[in-house]
């Protein structure tokens, strides 16, 4: 019955939004709460707790909790493991995703997405060279994966590879950098590398692609604004009004290229 409950509240919590929608995602997580006290020999209704608490803001610990016993109650099952360790790497324990991690790839050693989480956790603990090892080896799982292409690029600017990142996107097709999020890393990547002018590219690359896109054009005029290229910025800026912001949202986006403009005539780098 609790478990039912539960899959009925999660319906309810897909159409609800803001407040009613945590309220809703609450009482689910009580409902499998329950379940879970009710059949201690299910492990699965932990998991599925450890789930719902990770959805609801500010419940990551109690995500974590729940991922961890689900993980004493089902010992050859990789999923809890995986996602406690998922879980804290949202909230920054790199170390101790690391290890979670690592549990579950021993479980599950054919799993790039738990391997390309290691590499993170790895690359944010100072271990650079194992970091783009196990990325480069998660990816050889899935070569044609992009998603993991784009892991892989982030874990090696993270590195201090931002030439290795940059070779990784760029092999890709015009289609794929148009996309936001890569077209965000291979600027990250360019922008560690000190090459101001092909960030500013990559960022326009996606912002042509979502015309209507605020944040898009706003990023792409601080781009150019840093880059020195005051014409582009305010053209950039010009096209923020073009999409309908509201005037709270323009209103930072001219302060925020304002700002980088003044940095580069400082001879400032950017924050």
């Amino acid at each position: 019955m609790q478990e039912a409950l539960g899959r009925a509240l999660l319906r309810s919590a897909d159409a609800a939004t803001g407040t009613d929608r945590v309220a809703v995602l609450a009482d689910a997580l009580s409902a499998y709460d329950t379940a879970a006290e009710l059949d201690p020999n299910n492990g699965g209704y932990l998991h599925s707790a450890g789930i719902i608490a990770s959805m609801i803001p500010e419940h990551l610990p109690q995500a974590i909790d729940r991922h961890r016993r689900a993980a004493e109650r089902m010992p050859d099952e990789a999923a809890p493991p995986l996602f406690a360790g998922l879980a804290m790497a949202r909230m920054g324990d790199s170390a101790g995703a690391l290890e979670w991690l690592s549990r579950a790839n021993e479980l599950r050693p054919g799993d790039p997405t738990c391997q390309m989480a290691m590499a993170d956790a790895m690359v944010r603990l100072g271990r650079g060279d194992a970091a783009i090892e196990m990325a480069a080896s998660a990816r050889a799982l899935r070569p044609d994966d992009l998603d993991l292409r784009l892991l892989e690029a982030r874990v090696s600017r993270l590195a201090g590879r931002p030439e290795r990142a940059r070779s990784l996107l760029l092999a890709l097709g015009d289609a794929a950098l148009a996309r936001d999020a890569f077209a965000r890393e291979l600027a990250a990547a360019h922008t560690r590398a000190g090459e101001l002018n092909p960030a500013a590219e990559a960022l326009q690359r996606a912002a042509v692609a979502a015309p209507l896109r605020v944040d898009l054009a706003m990023e792409c005029a601080i781009a150019w604004a840093d880059a020195g290229h005051t014409e582009q910025a305010r053209y950039w800026l010009d096209r923020c009004s073009s999409t309908g912001a509201s005037d709270a949202l323009l209103d930072e986006a001219r302060t925020r290229v304002n700002e980088a403009i003044d940095r580069h005539q400082r001879g400032s780098s950017a924050p």
